[in-house]
């Protein structure tokens, strides 16, 4: 989950809740989201690139955290 600003894209804050292993077609209207841990504070990157870097190591942080 991200909440916060998003200074790559220069976009408003947001919350974002990052969905791993799933296809959801029909996303229902509202969810229930448990927060079991932090992996990293709000960062600025250089570019998009930078930034895909650290989501892809923060997948594999929060697969480590949830054992999956």
């Amino acid at each position: 989950m991200h909440y916060g600003p998003r200074p790559v894209h220069h976009l408003s804050d947001s919350c974002e809740v990052h969905i791993l292993d799933q296809v959801i077609e029909h996303p229902p209207e509202t969810i229930e989201v448990q927060i079991v841990g932090k992996i990293r504070d709000i960062q600025h990157f250089e570019d998009p690139k930078e930034l895909l870097r650290a989501i892809r190591g923060d997948i594999a942080n929060a697969r480590a955290i949830l054992g999956a």
